[in-house]
């Protein structure tokens, strides 16, 4: 069942708001949380339907790393994975918010990854990668064991895709497969 949202205002146990300015709202279905990316403070928050806080990350991910423009996050079935185009990929895993794990984007071969989507299906991180001016690459991790703290990425495929316009693509994942759309 999908969940409804409505004026979301995100709120701490105690009932303070919590000052968030959404670039980007997601849905975890399956773990029934609102994820918010506040690219502007460098900050995810992951929160309840109603809005209560469950927890948030950033700006300081970890002693040596900062979420830089987080544009976009998602939930895996065990992680939030969060993509910083200048960056790369952060993970954090649920059953553990203090475990977490930066991919530098070097690594995984990314140049500036601006749009993630999980393929429940295939399980499979989907990244869409800014690699020049209206060049796009949509690249297919495959995540290690979804069970374990630890996180690797190996790239399972990979496509590129030239878009004749200013607007980002979207990133589109269903049963049958994935779409790359242009709004």
């Amino acid at each position: 069942p999908a969940i409804l949202i409505r004026d979301l205002t995100v709120t701490n146990p105690d009932g303070s708001a919590v000052a968030l300015q959404p670039h980007r709202i997601r849905v975890c279905n399956k773990r029934k949380l609102v994820i918010v990316v506040d690219k502007s403070a460098g900050v995810v928050a992951v929160c309840r339907p109603d809005g209560r806080l469950e927890f948030s990350v950033g700006p300081r991910f970890s002693k040596k790393r900062l979420l830089e423009l987080p544009l976009d996050a998602v939930s895996t079935e065990s992680r939030l994975m969060i993509c910083c185009p200048s960056n790369g990929i952060f993970a954090v895993y649920f059953a553990n918010i203090s475990v977490r794990t930066a991919i530098p984007k070097k690594i995984i071969e990314l140049m500036r990854p601006v749009q993630l989507e999980w393929h429940s299906k295939l399980k499979q991180l989907v990244v869409l990668d800014e690699v020049d001016s209206c060049q796009y690459m949509v690249k297919m991790f495959s995540v290690g064991n979804e069970a374990a703290s630890t996180i690797g990425l190996n790239l399972v495929s990979q496509s590129s895709v030239p878009v004749k316009s200013l607007a980002t693509p979207c990133v589109l994942c269903s049963s049958s497969g994935t779409l790359l759309s242009v709004l």
